[in-house]
C-alpha cells in the first residue's frame, strides 16, 4: 500500500459521509450526526498509515448507528462496499509477509467484522507490487529493499544474486508468496531474488 492509499481511503469516506448526513438516522440528533461524521473526519490528522486505518475503523461503528445501510441510496451503498473492500485489502497488504507473531499484533486492533475479512483477504493476496524506494546492503552484501509503500524486505543470505541500487531504485517491484511461507522478489525485469520482510 503506498503511502497515499489511506488518504485516499479517507477521502472516499468523506464523500460518502457527504451524502449520508442528509439522510441520518431519525433518533440521531443533529448535533449527534455531526460529532460522529467529525470522528471520522479526525482520522486525516494522523500522520501514520496504520494509525489512520486503525482510527477510521474504530469510528466506523458510531457512523453506521448514525446513517443506518437501509437509510442509504444504491450509489452510496456501492461506495460503502467499495471503500470497505479498498480497507480490507490495505489492511492484508500491510500485513503481507509479516511473521504470525506481527499479524496478530496488528489484527487485534480491529474489531471482529474487518478482522474476519482481513483475514481472508490475506489468505487470498498471493503477491504485493510496489516501487524501490531505495537499496541498502547487509555487512554479508544482501539487499535490503525499502518500498515506497512504506515496506523493507531483505534478500536472505542463502541468495547471492546481485541486486544493483543503480538500476533497481525506481524500478517497479513484486513479491509473491511462495510455498511454506517463503517470498520472491522480482526487480523490473530481473531475476527472481528470495526475501523475508523486515518492515
Amino acid at each position: 500500500m503506498s503511502n497515499l492509499a489511506p488518504v485516499r481511503l479517507i477521502n472516499v469516506s468523506i464523500i460518502a459521509m457527504i451524502g449520508w448526513v442528509g439522510v441520518g438516522h431519525a433518533q440521531m440528533s443533529d448535533t449527534d450526526e455531526m460529532r460522529v461524521v467529525q470522528d471520522v473526519l479526525s482520522c486525516r490528522s494522523l500522520a501514520d498509515s496504520m494509525e489512520r486505518l486503525v482510527c477510521l475503523d474504530r469510528a466506523l461503528p458510531a457512523l453506521a448507528e448514525a446513517f443506518p445501510e437501509s437509510a442509504l441510496s444504491k450509489q452510496e451503498r456501492e461506495e460503502l462496499y467499495a471503500r470497505q473492500a479498498e480497507q480490507s485489502r490495505a489492511a492484508a497488504e500491510e500485513a503481507f509477509g509479516q511473521s504470525i507473531e506481527e499479524k496478530s499484533s496488528n489484527v487485534a486492533q480491529n474489531n471482529d467484522a474487518s478482522r474476519v475479512e482481513e483475514e481472508k483477504i490475506t489468505t487470498e493476496l498471493k503477491e504485493l507490487g510496489s516501487v524501490v524506494k531505495d537499496v541498502k546492503y547487509t555487512p554479508r552484501g544482501r539487499a535490503v529493499v525499502y518500498f515506497e509503500n512504506g515496506q523493507v524486505w531483505k534478500q536472505l543470505d542463502s541468495d547471492t544474486r546481485k541486486i544493483r541500487a543503480k538500476s533497481a531504485i525506481g524500478e517497479s517491484v513484486t513479491v509473491k508468496k511462495k510455498l511454506m511461507g517463503s517470498h520472491m522478489m522480482k526487480i523490473g525485469n530481473g531475476r527472481l531474488v528470495r526475501v523475508e520482510r523486515l518492515q
